[in-house]
Parts: C-alpha cells; sequence; structure tokens
C-alpha cells in the first residue's frame, strides 16, 4: 500500500470561524423595533445563552417561577444547568407560556412548536 505524501494529504481546509458580534447600539435598534415574543427570544439567548433548540424545548418543569431560576439539563449536550433569570424575562416568561398541562413553555403565535428535531 503506498505512504501518503504528507501529513496534510487528504485534509480539508477551512477558514477560521470568524463569529459576528452585535454592538450595544444594533440590539438597542432591534430591541426597540422587535414584538414581545422576538423580545422574549432575545431576553433567553442573553440572559441564558439559549439557542432556538434551547427555548422550543423549555417545559413547564423547568422554570420555577417564584425563584426565578431555570433549572434543566442543555439540549444539545445534557449538561445540567442552572440560570437566575432577569426580571423582564420572567415578565415576558408570564405572559408567553402555554397552559400547566402542555409539555412544552412556549409555542409560536399559531400555536406551533418553536423547535423539532431534524429527521
Amino acid at each position: 500500500m503506498p505512504r501518503t505524501s504528507g501529513s496534510d494529504y487528504a485534509s480539508v481546509k477551512q477558514d477560521r470561524p470568524a463569529p459576528k458580534h452585535w454592538e450595544v447600539s444594533e440590539l438597542r435598534r432591534v430591541w426597540k423595533l422587535a414584538s414581545q415574543e422576538l423580545r422574549l427570544y432575545m431576553l433567553q439567548g442573553l440572559n441564558c445563552g439559549y439557542t432556538l433548540a434551547d427555548i422550543g424545548t423549555l417545559q413547564h418543569e423547568h422554570v420555577d417561577f417564584e425563584k426565578g431560576i431555570v433549572q434543566r439539563s442543555r439540549h444539545k449536550t445534557s449538561i445540567p444547568q442552572v440560570h437566575r433569570l432577569w426580571p423582564e424575562t420572567i415578565e415576558l416568561l408570564k405572559k408567553r407560556k402555554t397552559k400547566a398541562a402542555d409539555d412544552v413553555l412556549l409555542l409560536s403565535r399559531k400555536g406551533d412548536v418553536l423547535w423539532q428535531p431534524s429527521a
């Protein structure tokens, strides 16, 4: 069997990721124009570092409104985590939450789940 010509023989060259960061002025501009629904998603992202998958899989049992905390395992990694919620986040969660009988805490305006695993 022939030897490879070097350690990078079959490697794929990719540029280093360059994350895009929002300036505070940009966030304020979006916040000013955002609906309550979008503001809640922004707050969960900023307050807890949540992605849409985390927001869409949040359940009633994960949130303690009295203590103002979310306690759950992260969707992607299954690592347990606890977040203290900001007053603004709690206020919007209370306004947008589904009935306690539902599994997920938040649904879209049309009543659909926010996130489903891809097939």
